[in-house]
């Protein structure tokens, strides 16, 4: 059984490719929680925003939204 999951798109892994640069310039190493906040970003449409702003501060609301991101599992004890 073959199901099309829009996750696994081309545009989907090329935002995720983004995403992993992103984190990986700013230090993040690759975790569970590196790779679990890729697919929040992609599902939450921040990749898609992420697309259209120049590197340094696309980098920059990358690192951002994974610093909330942590921080909000912390708060849930996850």
């Amino acid at each position: 059984m073959i199901t099309n999951d829009w996750r696994n798109s081309d545009e989907r892994f090329a935002q995720k490719g983004m995403l992993a640069e992103a984190l990986i310039h700013k230090g993040i190493p690759l975790y569970t929680d590196f790779y679990q906040f890729c697919d929040y970003a992609i599902s939450q449409g921040i990749g898609d925003y992420a697309v259209s702003m120049e590197k340094p501060d696309r980098e920059i609301f990358i690192h951002s939204e994974y610093m909330k991101y942590m921080s909000h599992r912390v708060l849930l004890n996850e």
